[in-house]
C-alpha cells in the first residue's frame, strides 16, 4: 500500500493549474502541430478548400454563362428557324398588310426576300399562260393577266400550261436559291411538291399542247397558298 508520502510527491492542483495558465498546454499544441508537414496544418487545410471552392464557383460562374450565351439562344433559333423574314398571313388583304408580293407561277404571296421577280419575268415572257373565273372559258370569264400578276383573285382556272410551267420554275428557282445562298419560301421546300413536278415534267405534254387552244385545252385549277420566308 502506498503511503502518504508517495502522494505528497504528486504535483498539487495549484501547481497544474498554475502550468494551464502559464500556456504550456498551447506550447504542446503548437509543437505538434509544428512537426506536421505545412500542408496539413489548419490554416493549410482550410486556404485549400477555400481555393477548390473558389474554383468549382468559377467553373459553374463559366458553365452558366455559356448556356445563356449560346445554347438559349441557339434554342431560340432552332424555334424560329424557315420563318426569319416573316409570312405572308391566311389572306390577300394579310400578305399586303405584311408587305408580300404575289408570284403567279406558285400562285402564292411571298415575302420580298423569297421573291425571285427576274426569275418570274423571264418564265412568264416564254409561256402564254391565261386565267378565267370558271373551267369553261370564254372572253366574258377570262382575268386580265395584270390583275392575276397583282393577286387580285384567290381562285381561278389556268390554261393546263400552267402546271409544267409552275414546276419548271419552281424546280429553277429551289436550284437559284441554293446556289447563291438565298432564303426559300415553305411552298417551294415540300419535298412531296418536288416528288410530284417530277412526275408532271415527265408526262408527254408538249403532245397535249401542240394543238392546244381555248377550245380544246383542259384546265389546271390553282388557289393562292400563303407562305412564310426563311433560310433553309
Amino acid at each position: 500500500m502506498a503511503s502518504p508520502a508517495d502522494y505528497s510527491r504528486l504535483p498539487s492542483r495549484e501547481v497544474y493549474s498554475e502550468d494551464m495558465e502559464s500556456g504550456s498546454t498551447s506550447a504542446l499544441l503548437d509543437e505538434k502541430y509544428a512537426k506536421l508537414p505545412a500542408s496539413t496544418s489548419p490554416g493549410s487545410f482550410w486556404s485549400t478548400k477555400r481555393k477548390q471552392v473558389l474554383v468549382a464557383m468559377t467553373l459553374l460562374g463559366l458553365l452558366a454563362a455559356g448556356v445563356l450565351t449560346y445554347v438559349v439562344p441557339l434554342s431560340l433559333q432552332v424555334a424560329d428557324r424557315k420563318n426569319e423574314f416573316g409570312d405572308c398571313g391566311s389572306t390577300i388583304d394579310e400578305a399586303r398588310a405584311k408587305g408580300c408580293m404575289f408570284d403567279n407561277l406558285s400562285f402564292s404571296w411571298q415575302q420580298p426576300a423569297c421573291f425571285h421577280g427576274e426569275l418570274l419575268e423571264s418564265f412568264r415572257a416564254r409561256s402564254n399562260i391565261t386565267y378565267y373565273t370558271s373551267s369553261k372559258p370564254s372572253p366574258e370569264t377570262r382575268i386580265p393577266d395584270e390583275e392575276v400578276y397583282n393577286g387580285d383573285w384567290a381562285d381561278v382556272f389556268a390554261t393546263k400550261e400552267q402546271h409544267p410551267v409552275h414546276c419548271a420554275f419552281m424546280l429553277t428557282k429551289l436550284h437559284e436559291a441554293i446556289l447563291n445562298h438565298l432564303p426559300l419560301d415553305s411552298e417551294v421546300m415540300g419535298f412531296e411538291h418536288t416528288i410530284h413536278c417530277g412526275q408532271v415534267l415527265m408526262q408527254d405534254w408538249l403532245h397535249e399542247l401542240k394543238d392546244c387552244d381555248e377550245g380544246k385545252c383542259g384546265f389546271a385549277r390553282a388557289t393562292q397558298k400563303f407562305t412564310r420566308c426563311g433560310f433553309y
